[in-house]
């Protein structure tokens, strides 16, 4: 039984247990931006309380779009950094809270070279962050990062 429902998610109950379904994020993706060896971070509007996160692009695909080119609308939407498909690698998926959310996100990388222009993007990100590839575990350790997709995309990154 559905208890209840919004443009983004709805609330499951079946019994005593209540999930979130979010029937967008099917064919959503993340992706973090390497760009030569640095990678890039956006500073994201605040969604809860007034929190400010830093994080990797990410969002719900659009009707009839599947998770890579969602990535690379994502990508291009956010930060204004233009991938080809053949820059892109899945790196695995994540599900942000088993225990309460049904979804299931496409983790991509996006390898372009040094030299990538940005282009027009619209206003999400408040900011940027470039982060060096070899300061990644002291910035995975520091604990500053608190978005699971960002975490995730990372601890993928780096394990391969």
């Amino acid at each position: 039984m559905i208890d209840y429902t919004n443009p983004w998610f709805q609330v499951v109950r079946e019994g005593g247990n209540y999930w979130a379904e979010e029937p967008a994020a099917e064919h959503g993706a993340a992706v973090l931006p390497l760009v030569g060896e640095r990678v890039l971070l956006e500073r994201q509007r605040p969604a809860q309380k007034g929190v400010t996160t830093w994080e990797i692009p990410r969002g719900y695909a659009e009707r009839g779009e599947d998770a890579l080119a969602c990535a690379r609308r994502e990508l291009a939407e956010e930060t204004g950094l233009h991938a080809r498909e053949s820059h892109m690698y899945s790196l695995g998926w994540v599900r942000p809270n088993t225990a309460i959310l049904t979804s299931c996100v496409t983790l991509f990388i996006a390898t372009l070279p040094a030299d990538t222009p940005c282009h027009a993007r619209d206003a999400e990100a408040l900011d940027f962050h470039w982060l060096a590839v070899k300061d990644i575990p002291q910035c995975l350790a520091s604990g500053r990062l608190e978005d699971g997709f960002t975490l995730a995309g990372m601890a993928l990154f780096m394990a391969r």
